[in-house]
């Protein structure tokens, strides 16, 4: 497994049984190394360098095209998988960008899942508090005299008893 972010507390193996049937009896174990970026010019620490310049670029312009002209362009400065990147330029921009479009969908998703919860969320406490209002009214009107507790529970669509007991020390 290839590691791009920092090395910091990670391991040099990752057991699949600890990580995730750690409690739990599993017939099989697969441990896997992890490969870090390290001082080398080999193809693998080209390519999490490369990662690094991508994700780095990205946080700075988003899902743009910005970021994978930056991303090129950095990598070819740092002489970071310089010849296949050059030599294969129209296929990495055309991934990148299908990245880009299948990321930028999650993402449009998700906002638009967390928008339609809040905004259900919202209708709910605005509904919740017209109610509360007008149960505040009547039971008002029904202090003062107005209305009779069968009366305001009427218009609440419930009963008197369940009215008495919502309004409490509002009567």
């Amino acid at each position: 497994m290839i590691y791009t972010k920092d090395r910091a507390e990670h391991p040099d193996v990752i057991s699949l049984r600890e990580s995730y049937f750690r409690n739990e009896e599993c017939c099989i174990d697969v441990k896997i190394k992890v490969i870090y970026e390290d001082e080398s010019d080999s193809i693998t620490s080209q390519y999490i360098g490369f990662c690094k310049v991508f994700d780095d670029c990205r946080k700075k312009y988003g899902y743009t095209r910005k970021t994978i002209d930056e991303t090129l362009r950095i990598c070819a400065d740092k002489n970071l998988l310089k010849k296949y990147l050059k030599d294969h330029e129209a296929e990495v921009i055309e991934m990148m960008t299908l990245l880009f479009d299948q990321d930028y969908v999650t993402e449009a998703y998700n906002n638009e899942i967390r928008q339609n919860a809040l905004n259900e969320g919202i209708g709910i406490g605005e509904a919740r508090g017209r109610t509360e209002g007008i149960f505040t009214t009547l039971s008002g009107l029904v202090k003062d005299g107005i209305l009779t507790v069968p009366q305001a529970a009427e218009r609440m669509n419930i009963s008197a008893s369940e009215f008495r007991q919502r309004a409490g020390s509002l009567l």
